[in-house]
Order: C-alpha cells, then sequence, then structure tokens
C-alpha cells in the first residue's frame, strides 16, 4: 500500500492506473550535445506524456563525512558540495522538484545503480540508521539542526564539467565543530522533499530489508503527503540482487522490470501467442499477486528508449504496442517504464508512440483466450 491517504499533494503515481510513464533521469546514457544532451529536471516536468521522474542515482549511503552521494552527470555542473564530504548540493534541482510536483510529477529518488558498491550494511541497526539518514536528507525538512555550507574549501564545486574530483579523507580536526554537529542537517535539495525512493540494485546487497522497511515506516509516519517505495529488478525472477526485499518482508508499492539485457526481454515477445516461452511478464503477476506483501503492488514494463539505451532489448514503440497490450491483460499491469529520458528525448517519438500504445491498447483484454490481431508483427523470433 501507499504510504499515505490517496489524497497525498502533488503524487501522480496512480496506482490505480494501467496507463502511468515512468522516465529515469540524472545519467546522460544518450551523451548527445546541444538539445540532445540532458536537460535540466524542470524540462522534462513540461512533458504531458511523462508521470513519475526517478533521480538516478545515490549511489552511496554512508559516503565521506558520513553523507550519502548523489551523482547526476551533466547536472552536477550546477552544484557544490558540503564541506568535507562528497554529498552535492543542488538548489537548482531542488526547485525544479517543488515545480515539477506542482506540475503533477511524482519525484523518486533511485539508490544503486551500476556503481553502487557498499554491499548493503553489516547489521539491521546500521541498515535502520541509513535509512534515517536518508529519511533526514531527501524527506521533509525538520528543524533539526542547520544547513551546512556547500563549498569546497577553495570555494569552487568540486564537481567540474560533468565529472566527479574525490576528495582525499580528511582527519575530523580538519572539519569545523558545527560541520560535524551530529544534529546538523545537509539537505542537497533544500527545502524540497521527494516521493520515495527506488531500489536498483546490480548485485546482492546485505540487510536490505530492514533498510527498506525503515523507510516505510519513515513514510507511514508522514501523513501529510502519498509516498512510495519502488524497485527495478532485472527480468529473470526471482531476481538475485533485489529478492530479499521483494520476495516478502517489505511493502513494495511498484517494480520496474527491466525487461532488456536478458533472454526475458520484450525483443523475446512472441505475436498471437497467450503462453509466453520466454516473456515473462505473467511470473511477475504471479508475484506481485502471491509473493509481495503488498498484493497489490503494480509491475510496470521497463523498457530501453533507444538503441543505445540497453545491450539488448530495444524495439520501437510501433511494435510495443501487442507487448503492451498482452501485459496489460494481467491485472498488476501498471504502465511502462523507460531508460533513460535523454535517450527517448534522442529517438523523436518513441514517448508519444508508447503513451500512444498505453491509451490504445484494449483495457478489457483477458488472459485466458488471449489473442493479438494477425497483423501485429513477430518480434524478436
Amino acid at each position: 500500500m501507499a504510504a499515505a491517504s490517496l489524497g497525498g499533494a502533488y503524487a501522480k503515481l496512480d496506482l490505480s492506473s494501467t496507463s502511468n510513464v515512468v522516465v529515469y533521469w540524472g545519467q546522460n546514457s544518450f551523451k548527445g550535445n546541444g538539445e540532445l544532451a540532458q536537460q535540466p529536471l524542470g524540462y522534462y516536468c513540461n512533458d504531458e506524456n511523462i508521470d513519475v521522474i526517478v533521480l538516478a542515482f545515490l549511489m552511496t549511503i554512508n559516503g565521506l563525512g558520513g553523507a550519502p552521494e548523489i551523482d547526476f552527470s551533466n547536472a552536477n555542473d550546477n552544484c557544490t558540495t558540503f564541506d568535507g564530504t562528497n554529498l552535492l548540493k543542488c538548489p537548482q534541482i531542488g526547485a525544479d522538484i517543488n515545480t515539477c510536483q506542482k506540475k503533477g510529477k511524482t519525484i523518486l529518488l533511485s539508490i544503486g545503480g551500476a556503481t553502487y558498491s557498499e554491499g548493503g550494511f553489516q547489521s539491521e541497526s546500521a541498515a535502520k540508521a541509513g535509512a534515517d539518514l536518508l529519511w533526514k536528507t531527501f524527506g521533509p525538512p525538520t528543524t533539526q539542526g542547520p544547513f551546512l555550507n556547500a563549498t569546497a574549501h577553495n570555494g569552487k564545486s568540486r564537481y567540474h564539467n560533468g565529472r566527479f574530483n574525490r576528495l582525499n579523507r580528511v582527519n575530523s580536526t580538519d572539519i569545523h565543530a558545527a560541520r560535524a554537529n551530529s544534529t546538523a542537517v545537509r539537505r542537497p535539495f533544500g527545502d524540497a522533499t521527494i516521493d520515495g525512493f527506488d531500489f536498483d540494485f546490480e548485485a546482492p546487497v546485505k540487510n536490505m530489508a530492514p533498510f527498506a522497511n525503515r523507510l516505510r515506516e519513515l513514510s507511514d509516519a508522514d501523513k501529510s503527503k502519498q509516498y512510495f517505495l519502488t524497485a527495478a529488478p532485472q527480468c529473470p525472477y526471482p531476481d538475485a540482487a533485489d529478492k530479499d526485499i521483494l520476495n516478502g518482508p517489505v511493502s513494495i508499492d511498484a517494480v520496474f522490470v527491466q525487461f532488456y539485457n536478458n533472454w526475458c526481454g520484450v525483443n523475446s515477445f512472441s505475436a498471437g501467442q497467450q503462453k509466453q516461452s520466454s516473456f515473462n511478464f505473467e511470473q511477475w503477476d504471479n508475484w506481485a499477486k502471491t509473493v509481495s506483501q503488498n498484493k497489490k503492488a503494480k509491475v510496470l514494463l521497463g523498457v530501453p528508449a533507444n538503441t543505445s539505451a540497453a545491450s539488448t532489448g530495444y524495439i520501437p514503440a510501433s511494435e510495443l504496442e501487442p507487448v503492451i497490450a498482452y501485459s496489460k491483460s494481467f491485472e498488476s499491469f501498471g504502465g511502462v517504464m523507460m531508460w533513460d529520458v535523454s535517450q527517448a528525448y534522442g529517438n523523436k517519438g518513441f514517448l508519444d508512440g508508447v503513451k500512444g500504445a498505453l491509451r490504445n491498447s484494449t483495457a478489457h483484454l483477458l488472459r485466458h483466450g488471449f489473442r493479438l490481431p494477425s497483423f501485429y508483427p513477430v518480434i524478436g523470433r
């Protein structure tokens, strides 16, 4: 279940809808130039085709100076860092989050990514403390302490031209006492509050269930708005990296299953077949209804938004339509996730095509007796 009442402010991820479109932002994976480079977060919030934007990534929970670390590729150029840490302070992103939420977008923060290397936590207590830290850093603002200065010792940002210049570890005596105060609040996005957290681990991690459950507990305690917990497993089931979170102990609102870079991707879909031999959305639907703690969890079809977005699995929006129609016949279907928004904007018409397919695909298809029109092509076979 979602963490607060369905009347919560701004949140656009609609758990009753089959037409949600989720995009990841922050890694500039298309690596284009000019208009094709990743644009500021607020730019994409003007797009009516997008419902949810996931900020990618928070790649370290306990970094230098006991602070988390985030990375948003070329958007880092507009950020500074908190002294004694590698934690970015990004007032423009904070302002964009507030603006996007007022425009009805849900903004999540994804934890993990390919560069995450902490391996989780050594104990349950450490995991809960990590959740408390992230809630204080990205959740609702508190009055526990001052916002800390966010410049390097030389007054310049530690990020330059999109590259992260890591600091050497400093002796605790090098940090001003005010900065070492345990009650101090380092908030990268200022007073902006994200709408929840996404788990995107690419390798097994320790003690993630108590970590996620603590985030759920903190979310449930705040009745001011609706919060979400989501995960982005790979399509082979069970997902090796996220199984400790997904297989029972944690109430997850939605999973953005990566149906690419694997044998079970959307490119393995067989048109016109009720039973799929490789494409395994049905297996994830079964997870949602029988294994997940939240039996109303939604499953979103995760796809690459361009040919360069994944090693395998990309298919054009026109060929995704029968895949969406088939997937939509399952009760848990909640929409489409795309990696990532820079790839989608570099692939003219893809985002419009997917949103159109979601709107046009037959909503009342039943799994039993499912048939696709014969004019749909066989994909990946």
